[in-house]
């Protein structure tokens, strides 16, 4: 029997026939995860990551991040040193966040910006936008999170939340991203947030979520 990644409960396995993909779903802290055979090499997943064309020239694209800003940054943050985690081939939110909001910017990116020199910092905030979806180490991602967040920080975090009936999951249009490998709930934060002795500020129950690192957290 599998093991939840994060929780390590037994998952229940359902497959896609349309995809030829089996899915695990955890009934403790509901993540999805699509099962490892399946997964893409990191040079097919490179291509893939090449076609976006997101650029800072697109209005539409620097509104859908500064409405992220505006909802999950700015009403909670209380220092301006920040992480991007994931900020891809052109990080049009760093720029953002440097440029119109004022921040200090660390990257990183496991294709596009490789190095870790982000470890050597702290952090008031860490960003996550539409990259959480893609990592397939989620515990160790966020026991580094929880080591560079200063005491009082937060983890902003943008990613589709999962529908709840099975059946509705698999005709889903999110699961057809070939480099989408987990899949997210608001329970799910929840149980990390548990974990790792943080507190939910803030939650749309659609595809944003802010997590504060309590200040009593070594």
């Amino acid at each position: 029997m599998k093991k939840c990644i994060i929780c390590n409960t037994d998952v229940h396995t359902f497959r896609s026939d349309a995809q030829n993909i089996e899915y695990h779903r955890c009934p403790n802290c509901d993540l999805i995860s699509k099962d490892e055979s399946s997964y893409i090499s990191v040079e097919a997943e490179t291509k893939l990551y090449l076609l976006h064309h997101n650029s800072i020239e697109s209005k539409d694209y620097v509104a859908y991040l500064k409405n992220f800003v505006n909802k999950a940054i700015l009403p909670f943050n209380k220092g301006y040193h920040l992480l991007e985690f994931g900020s891809g081939p052109t990080p049009v939110l760093t720029s953002i966040l440097k440029d119109e909001y004022g921040f200090s910017v660390e990257k990183y990116d496991k294709i596009f910006s490789k190095k870790k020199d982000y470890l050597d910092y702290q952090y008031n905030v860490i960003t996550c936008t539409e990259v959480i979806e893609h990592v397939s180490e989620l515990m160790p991602l966020f026991e580094e999170w929880n080591k560079v967040l200063f005491n009082d920080g937060i983890i902003s975090i943008m990613t589709l939340f999962h529908p709840q009936e099975n059946d509705v999951f698999l005709k889903w249009w999110y699961i057809r991203d070939q480099t989408h490998i987990n899949f997210f709930s608001r329970r799910t934060f929840e149980v990390l947030a548990k974990i790792f002795h943080f507190d939910i500020l803030f939650c749309d129950n659609h595809r944003m979520i802010v997590m504060r690192k309590k200040e009593s957290t070594s």
